[in-house]
Order: structure tokens, then sequence, then C-alpha cells
């Protein structure tokens, strides 16, 4: 299994909420997203690192799908522990 590491930084205005540099070990979250910005990001990023190769499109919907089975089961929220580095 990959291991991803999760970095927190302050990134730009003209940067999106999180980055998946290709070919590392890391995503970088910004540090201002709390709460479900956060959780949002986390996962689109990971995903990104998971499988490189699929376009932001096809990581959208994937979002979406996982949204949807979230919703069908009556998941409301999703807790993360993670710790800053």
């Amino acid at each position: 299994m990959k291991r991803i590491k999760v970095k927190y930084k302050k990134l730009g205005k003209n940067h999106a909420w999180g980055l998946a540099p290709v070919g590392a070990n890391h995503i970088i979250i910004d540090e201002r997203a709390t709460g479900k910005k956060k959780i949002e990001v986390l996962s689109h990023e990971i995903l990104h690192q998971l499988f490189p190769k699929l376009s932001e499109k096809e990581i959208t919907r994937s979002e979406e799908h996982t949204s949807e089975l979230q919703s069908r089961f009556g998941i409301s929220y999703a807790v993360f522990c993670l710790k800053k580095k």
C-alpha cells in the first residue's frame, strides 16, 4: 500500500486548496482549510496520488459517486485523524 504524507502550508490566492505533486509521496493541503472543506480536499488529492493517470474530470466524478453512496447509506460525515507535521 502506498503511504502518502500530508503536509500543511498556506497556499497562495491563485492556487487550489490542495496540491498532489506528480511522482511525490505527499500531498499539500492549505492550512486554512477546515472541517468539511479539509476532508473534501484531502480525499480529492489522495485520489490524484493513488490514480495519477485519471483526469481531473474522472477524479471529480469519483468524488460525486462517493458522495452519492454516503447519502444513500445515511452517512452524513467522515472523521479523519490527521497529524500536522
